[in-house]
């Protein structure tokens, strides 16, 4: 059985990170000590998001660490950087207690963040676990096979995506102060686009777990790991996987950053898109005729 973890070394925590020396946005308990039950075995898992770049942020481990290891005595302290932690672990450790937020617009962009990461994740986790199963109840666990790819489910896409594009082509030619001017018309596009970049990663995705690929990392992985597999062209990967990222932005709303790399993309990249599509299909084709 577990019991009460002692009041102090929170209330310690707390009391440290409002007056700690180093630029800590974010700090949380998270783990056993989080839902307020510890073995005497137990280490305390504490998440800090820190207002400075990698290479700092590594420089400051050791004296972070020590000056909480410091704090709680004979407890062993886990220190993570919310800023490098997969989105998983950054579910769980939001998901635990807040013990300091020194700038609460900043707490909400980042939790959103990765609520958003967490979702996409757990979406791409459950299409690959779809594959897996039909591949156990077909009894063929070890196989690679086009015959596992559901080409109903991306002919649809492929049709979804191909009439995004014949909208967003309609505002080809307009000057960048009339794209941001219409406003219905911009919300529009960025709907298109962003429905559009899901569609292609749900596509991925499923070629990947029907392949049984390399699992991506994440949305922009997908673009990768096609071009790895060489389903689509590396360069053509590299610029898609951009793209993806360009998605998360859509969905968080950030309009005064992304306006004008939407109006481009409108203007000189729906090649990509088409150029993903045209390798899709020689690919499905191409793997039908061996």
């Amino acid at each position: 059985m577990g019991r009460k973890m002692e009041p102090k070394p929170v209330e310690r925590l707390i009391e440290y990170f409002q007056r700690c020396p180093y630029p800590v946005v974010l700090a949380y308990l998270f783990g056993s000590a989080a839902k307020g039950e510890i073995t005497p075995l137990s280490d305390i898992d504490v998440a800090v998001y820190l207002d400075l770049d990698k290479a700092k942020r590594v420089d400051l481990y050791l004296p972070l660490l020590a000056s909480l290891q410091e704090l709680v005595g004979d407890r062993r302290v886990d220190l993570v950087y919310l800023n490098d932690a997969p989105a998983g672990l950054a579910y769980s450790i939001i998901s635990g207690k807040l013990l300091h937020c020194a700038d609460e617009r900043k707490r909400v962009e980042i939790e959103t963040g990765i609520l958003a990461s967490y979702l996409d994740e757990q979406m791409l986790h459950e299409a690959r676990h779809r594959l897996i199963r039909r591949r156990i109840l077909a009894s063929r666990m070890g196989e690679r096979g086009l015959d596992m790819i559901d080409r109903r489910a991306i002919n649809e896409r492929l049709e979804y995506i191909r009439l995004t594009l014949a909208r967003l082509s309609r505002r080809r030619g307009l000057t960048l102060e009339e794209f941001r001017a219409d406003e219905d018309g911009y919300r529009a596009s960025l709907y298109d686009l962003q429905t559009c970049l899901e569609a292609m990663a749900d596509i991925g995705n499923h070629i990947i777990a029907a392949m049984a690929l390399r699992k991506p990392k994440d949305r922009r992985d997908i673009m990768i790991v096609l071009a790895e597999a060489g389903i689509i062209p590396k360069p053509l990967g590299e610029r898609l996987a951009q793209a993806q990222a360009m998605r998360n932005i859509i969905v968080h709303g950030y309009l005064d950053i992304i306006l004008d790399e939407v109006y481009k993309v409108i203007q000189e990249g729906l090649g990509d898109i088409e150029e993903f599509c045209r390798s899709i299909v020689s690919y499905i084709d191409r793997v039908t005729k061996e």
